[in-house]
Order: C-alpha cells, then structure tokens, then sequence
C-alpha cells in the first residue's frame, strides 16, 4: 500500500525529500533547457553554440537527475526492510527519470540526425512545442505538491491533461500539413520521427500525474505530503 510506504520511512525521510527535491529542479531546468533547445535549432539550424549551449546544459541535468535519482533509491533501499512495499516510491522516481531522459534524448536526436525542417512548419512546431512545456511543467509541480503542503496532485490533472490535448491537436495539424506537401516521402517520414518526440514528453507527463492522483485517492498518498512536507528544493 502506498501510504505504508511513505509512513514508514520515518527518520530518513528529510534526506530523501531533499533528493527527490533537487531531482524534480533538474526535470524542471530539462524543460525549460528542451524549449529552448527546440527553437534553437529552428533559428539556427543546429550547428551554432545557440543550440549547443542548451544541448550541453540538458545532458548536465539529466546526468545529475540520474545521479541524484539513484541516490534517493538508495537511500530509500537503506531505510526499508520490505522492498516490496515501496515499489510506488519507486515508481514516481522512474517516471519523472523517464519524462527528464525523453526531452534529453529528443534534443540529442536533433543534433545526431540534424533534421531538415522548411521554414514554413517553424511556426507550427513552435506552437507544438509550447503545450507539451506547459504540461512538464505542470507535472513537476504535481509532483512537487507532494513535498509541500499545497494543493494535491488531482487539482493538476486538468490542466496538465488540457496542455497535452492541445499538443495533440497541433501535432495532427502540422503532421497533416507535412503529408498534404511535396516534399518525398522519405522526408515526411523523417519530420514525423521528429513531431512525435517532441510531443512525447506531453503524454509521459499526463500519464504521471494521472498515476499521481489515482494513488492519491486510492491509497492515501497524502502520507507523502505529511512526511515529506517542508522538506523539498523547489
């Protein structure tokens, strides 16, 4: 059960709350470094230091993500003695590590592959790119909820679950818009490659807050905000 989880982490708590805290800044730093990544390669092609720079930023976050993630489950590994009870700990840590590792791993796909995008979809994957932010966002502060005492995770749903529709609909827009042109096939199927990676983090976003607030109101999730509260970076 996932309140026994967070009740019985007693006395290490604190320290884990502030890993978990510092690990939810590099998911948030990733979002906002994953924009500007995407509208650096749009204005520069990719190849100048304006889409290095946010590209070298967003694998230093994710490495620190990773580390500090991993040393929260360890932590956590140190304090329990029925692994099985806390595999929803577990669960939130491996959910925002995947949401933070599918922005890293888009930008770096624009720097391997380097993408050829006429100008006139630029607007429209700008337009995509700004929803599937906001819902980041708002599942970092879902997440985050969990540390404070603010508001629970099913008062983000709506709007997270608003961002991701959006996103959707600018991506079937400028998908149609790719296929209707006559650019060859290969290349369309190479924009879509791209499309669908960067709406990808809307739906990992989505899914997370969603799971957030059926454990909540199954399971007694606010425990964590008890136990964790006051104890988060953000």
């Amino acid at each position: 059960m996932i309140n026994q989880t967070y009740r019985l982490l007693g006395r290490g708590i604190p320290q884990v709350g502030r890993e978990v805290g510092d690990f939810l800044q590099r998911v948030s730093a990733g979002n906002v470094l994953f924009r500007r990544g995407v509208q650096a390669y749009l204005e520069h092609g990719g190849i100048p230091e304006a889409f290095q720079g946010p590209l070298r930023q967003m694998m230093i976050q994710e490495q620190e993500g990773e580390a500090l993630r991993r040393l929260a489950e360890t932590h956590l590994l140190g304090l329990i003695e029925e692994g099985e009870r806390y595999t929803a700990t577990f669960e939130l840590l491996e959910r925002l590590g995947a949401l933070l590792h599918r922005m890293a791993r888009t930008l770096a796909a624009f720097d391997i592959e380097h993408p050829v995008i006429p100008s006139g979809f630029h607007p429209d994957i700008r337009e995509l790119t700004e929803p599937v932010s906001l819902a980041v966002e708002g599942a970092v502060e879902a997440a985050g909820s969990l540390l404070k005492n603010t508001l629970p995770p099913e008062e983000y749903l709506t709007r997270v679950s608003f961002y991701e529709k959006e996103a959707d609909k600018f991506e079937d827009r400028l998908l149609r818009a790719i296929f209707a042109s006559n650019l060859p096939l290969d290349a369309k199927g190479h924009l879509r490659h791209f499309i669908e990676r960067i709406d990808e983090p809307a739906d990992i976003a989505e899914e997370l807050v969603t799971w957030l607030s059926i454990h909540r109101v199954s399971s007694g999730l606010d425990t964590l905000r008890h136990d964790l509260g006051g104890h988060g970076a953000l």
